[in-house]
């Protein structure tokens, strides 16, 4: 969420401008004019970093957000693909990356670095035959 689409964000902009000539106004009234503007000057770069930290802050809240909706998203799907390619050699008995690809709609590829992965992790078997090299379900 922006600072702009948060509910606090008008009256937190509204009250700056309050508080800073609140502040301006229990200065010291001794203190020369040039220092007041210094100080003038310093109070407005701080309220503005304040907000810039705040509207990054947010920034950086909402793009933490879409980037854990977008891996579940992946992960997901990828889930649903390896249950796919379990689902078909369970049927079959066997795959190939072709057999795959075409079942999934995948590229060939994709298919192989599906089945490789899955392979290391010890839930298919592969066995090269004639060139050509069959997956299937680890007993």
């Amino acid at each position: 969420m922006l600072v702009t689409d948060s509910p606090n964000f008008c009256s937190k902009l509204e009250i700056l401008p309050i508080l800073f000539t609140n502040f301006i106004k229990h200065m010291n009234l001794n203190s020369t004019v040039e220092s007041r503007q210094f100080k003038e000057l310093k109070i407005q770069k701080i309220i503005m970093e304040i907000l810039k930290t705040e509207e990054l802050i947010d920034e950086n809240f909402l793009q933490g957000i879409i980037k854990k909706v977008e891996t579940h998203r992946q992960s997901s799907r990828k889930y649903k693909i390896r249950e796919k390619i379990v689902e078909y050699i369970k049927t079959h008995g066997k795959a190939t990356a072709k057999d795959l690809s075409e079942f999934l709609h995948l590229s060939r590829n994709r298919c192989s670095e599906y089945l490789v992965e899955m392979e290391r992790e010890g839930k298919l078997i592969g066995i090269r035959v004639n060139g050509k090299k069959y997956y299937g379900l680890k007993i």
